[in-house]
């Protein structure tokens, strides 16, 4: 996973999506269903279940970017969260236990 940390990064994701789908996983430290969906997101990682990187965003490091891709892309918050975005907008949004990693690469191949 590729980490995302600042807001400036954060508009360079949203440029890039003009181009090729993006997907962000925002996670929460002291959620323990956050850092299960973790682990299984970094698993089908290593197994090649994704053909584009996840970008991983700390919520409790970096509250302004998690701000910012909430007003963004009007989504609600949520933690943990997977987002695919293309052209700047949000194609896609799961939570919790129903991000399964089948379905992100699915979801990705129809983009």
């Amino acid at each position: 996973m590729k980490q995302l940390v600042s807001l400036g990064a954060w508009g360079a994701l949203r440029i890039d999506s003009r181009d090729k789908p993006i997907a962000i996983f925002k996670h929460s430290v002291t959620c323990v269903t956050s850092l299960a969906v973790l682990r299984t997101l970094l698993e089908a990682e290593e197994q090649g279940v994704f053909n584009e990187p996840i970008h991983l965003l700390v919520t409790q490091d970096h509250p302004d970017v998690s701000d910012a891709i909430t007003h963004d892309l009007k989504l609600p918050h949520e933690t943990p969260q997977v987002i695919l975005m293309k052209h700047g907008v949000a194609v896609y949004s799961e939570t919790h236990y129903s991000i399964i990693p089948e379905v992100i690469a699915t979801q990705f191949s129809f983009l």
